[in-house]
């Protein structure tokens, strides 16, 4: 969740008064500052590798912006939040300049991705071989400056481990940084204050939420709708490594939902009413010992499974809430239950919509919070 005080988190359920704002810089000067944003757009999505992209509509004089250019600058972007006497200004995101259009009026019209796309598009030039007994958190960081020497870092992962890979990487850079980040637990993304981030990835069942979003005196829901689907669900997942050895087999685990009482219970018959099996395969060079499949199985069993279900849910506008932020949502039938924002779409104008798409946990809370 982004910095926001308790008090203002609590004003937002009632009356409110929105502005959005950027900055604009070539390389670390800058261009113009506090430009109003008279329409526009903001995404978050932890499923794509440029989690956060911006689309602005600026409201600049009619000889300003000529020296914003697609191949130097970048802007940010901020939401400023004023209730009941508190105000406040959040930075939302900060992105590359992508996509520059003047009309004949003077408006420009700025589309953006998040910093991961400089290290997305700076693919290798020649196949890279893993450095073997490097820590995998340092070799990260080093894929990441060799593209943005003076980008911030900031490790909040609490798993490392000694590279034992071998086998060298095509071209695809993010690639690398994915499968090393996935055979640690930890998932890699730019955060709204323009650093890169090395952490945990989310636990479905244990995160701690941030927010309640609900209904009634106070509340702060619009609008809410519930999604089943079998698409890219698994009851089962196997995880193993790799053995140069043909005698030695590569290491091994699997996970699968054993709960009888489950709808999506592996060994339910599908002709008494059962989801059927539908197991997962990821295999990694990274993956060392058994233990390590074992947790790494454990983790996409529980993202397949919540995928069973999803939440969409549109809020009055919520700028502190993250792709990544767990939050309690009241349901249709008036019982709550944690979700993790997955993706989140929100507009810039001073309506300020907030749309979401969640991933669920299992555990439902039926008592009133």
């Amino acid at each position: 969740m982004l910095k926001a005080s308790a008090l203002l988190q609590e004003a937002a359920r009632y009356s409110r008064t929105l502005s959005a704002r950027v900055d604009i810089y070539n390389g670390r000067t800058p261009l113009y500052r506090n430009v109003p944003v008279v329409a526009g757009s903001l995404t978050g999505d932890r499923g794509s590798q440029v989690r956060l992209t911006a689309t602005v509509v600026l409201g600049m004089q009619r000889d300003e912006g000529r020296d914003i250019t697609v191949q130097k600058c970048r802007f940010k972007v901020y939401r400023g939040i004023e209730s009941i006497g508190i105000a406040e200004q959040m930075q939302l995101g900060e992105f590359r300049v992508d996509e520059l259009s003047r009309s004949q009026d003077g408006t420009i019209e700025i589309k953006g991705s998040g910093l991961e796309a400089y290290v997305v598009d700076a693919r290798f030039i020649r196949p890279r071989t893993p450095p073997k007994g490097t820590s995998t958190i340092s070799f990260l960081v080093t894929l990441i400056r060799e593209v943005m020497p003076s980008i911030p870092v900031r490790i909040l992962a609490t798993n490392d481990r000694l590279i034992t890979a071998t086998a060298p990487w095509d071209s695809e850079r993010w690639d690398a940084i994915e499968a090393m980040a996935d055979s640690i637990q930890a998932e890699v993304y730019v955060n709204a204050l323009g650093e890169f981030v090395i952490a945990d990835a989310p636990d479905l069942l244990n995160e701690v939420p941030v927010y309640l979003v609900n209904e009634g005196d106070g509340g702060v829901l619009v609008e809410r709708k519930t999604k089943e689907t079998r698409d890219q669900v698994y009851n089962a997942v196997s995880v193993s490594g790799s053995s140069t050895d043909p005698n030695v087999l590569p290491n091994w685990a699997w996970a699968y939902d054993n709960d009888p009482l489950s709808p999506t219970y592996y060994w339910a018959d599908p002709l008494l009413g059962g989801f059927g099996q539908v197991p997962r395969f990821y295999e990694s060079q990274f993956f060392t010992d058994d233990a390590q499949c074992q947790r790494t199985a454990n983790n996409l069993l529980a993202q397949s499974l919540a995928a069973n279900k999803s939440l969409t849910f549109s809020t009055v506008p919520l700028s502190f809430l993250e792709a990544g932020d767990t939050v309690t949502v009241q349901l249709l039938d008036g019982g709550y239950e944690n979700h993790l924002i997955q993706r989140f779409g929100c507009t810039l104008d001073i309506a300020g919509t907030y749309d979401a798409e969640t991933l669920s946990s299992k555990v439902i809370a039926r008592a009133v919070l």
